[in-house]
């Protein structure tokens, strides 16, 4: 919701690239506190940046091969089943990921990104909602 209000004030803080990746990579980092998303905020520590929000979305879902591979490691690292077992799963979300990220991209390239945005993050506090009460 902050990402889609930054926006719509046009507020953006031109950074350095480098300085934008560090503050990117560093909210990932702390996507590990429950109820902070990974994806929103680095599209928010992305979108400060600037960038054109088909580039914003690319990047910051990108920012998370790493992590999930290192994930999957340390699963198959204590599970060796876990691949072998796994694979359908792995291979689903793969491309099901893929196609919605695909998706996205075309989505915030026809509508304004503060409308995006907004409409995402009160998607979120609807299903937080939803689990709350059931």
């Amino acid at each position: 919701m902050v990402t889609a209000f930054f926006h719509k004030a046009r507020k953006t803080l031109r950074m350095d690239f480098n300085f934008l990746a560090v503050a990117a990579g560093f909210l990932q980092g702390l996507a590990v506190i429950p109820g902070l998303s990974r994806s929103g905020s680095t599209i928010f520590a992305l979108s400060l940046g600037g960038m054109p929000p088909s580039k914003v979305l690319k990047m910051s879902y990108m920012m998370s091969v790493p992590v999930i591979f290192a994930s999957s490691l340390y699963l198959w690292w204590n599970n060796n089943n876990f691949l072998i077992d796994g694979w359908p799963a792995l291979i689903s979300s793969f491309l099901v990921g893929f196609l919605t990220l695909g998706a996205l991209i075309r989505v915030s390239e026809k509508i304004n990104f503060f409308k995006f945005a907004l409409t995402f993050s009160l998607l979120c506090f609807l299903g937080a909602f939803l689990q709350f009460i059931f």
